[in-house]
């Protein structure tokens, strides 16, 4: 069975409407929460907190500056092929698999996370998928000559609030060419990525131009280019 969720682009973030709640989709996030401590996915129900470490829907509220019930991190997403279209905004959730079309990516992940890699400048980068991520962010050593195109806010929940230059920078995802504005993170949390060996954090960007076929049963994601 496939189920289909509208959802609503909100600051950058995913917002689904699920079973008559607001939720966040965040493929960054190990845990889920809800304030009903429920969530209802494709008929299937998964008791969860009401929040994860000092992340409430409260907090989400005031960050993302919508209503916000909840979120769905990966301790149930990976339990599902996903479709991401933003052509009409749907997602689709389904425990059988989903058709990948496109650019087909292998995934790791770390603690369920997911990685994808990318290449940059000719080199390798290894990058988390990362849905509730508004803005994508890399090692300062790939952004460092070039020139800064503005300034964007963001917020970390263990963290808080920051402001980061913004830079553009072409990456390559398989044959796929894509070009986000891409941040760097506060140096407390780089160092985290870099513990990590990872390279950087692709967040929502790959939803401006591509249908993504989130499959992590298959350790596979697929891009399909809607948008030039």
């Amino acid at each position: 069975m496939t189920k289909e969720y509208k959802y609503d682009f909100i600051n950058n973030h995913i917002i689904a409407d699920i079973d008559g709640s607001s939720l966040l989709i965040d493929t960054g996030s190990p845990s889920s929460f809800a304030e009903s401590h429920q969530i209802v996915m494709d008929g299937n129900r998964f008791a969860v907190s009401e929040k994860m470490l000092n992340v409430s829907a409260e907090f989400l509220t005031a960050n993302i500056g919508a209503p916000i019930n909840g979120l769905v991190g990966i301790d149930i997403l990976n339990q599902f092929d996903i479709l991401i279209d933003p052509t009409n905004q749907r997602l689709l959730i389904s425990k059988e698999e989903i058709p990948l079309k496109g650019q087909i990516l292998e995934l790791g992940n770390i603690m369920g996370i997911p990685l994808i890699e990318g290449v940059i400048d000719g080199c390798t980068a290894r990058l988390i998928f990362d849905t509730g991520a508004k803005l994508s962010y890399l090692n300062p050593k790939w952004t460092s000559d070039l020139p800064i195109i503005g300034t964007e806010d963001d917020f970390y929940p263990a963290y808080g609030s920051y402001t980061s230059n913004i830079y553009e920078i072409p990456i390559m995802l398989g044959n796929e060419r894509i070009m986000p504005k891409v941040g760097n993170l506060p140096a407390l949390l780089q160092m985290t990525l870099g513990i990590m060996d990872m390279d950087g954090i692709l967040g929502v960007a790959l939803l401006l131009t591509h249908k993504i076929a989130y499959a992590p049963r298959r350790k596979k994601m697929a891009l399909e280019r809607v948008n030039d």
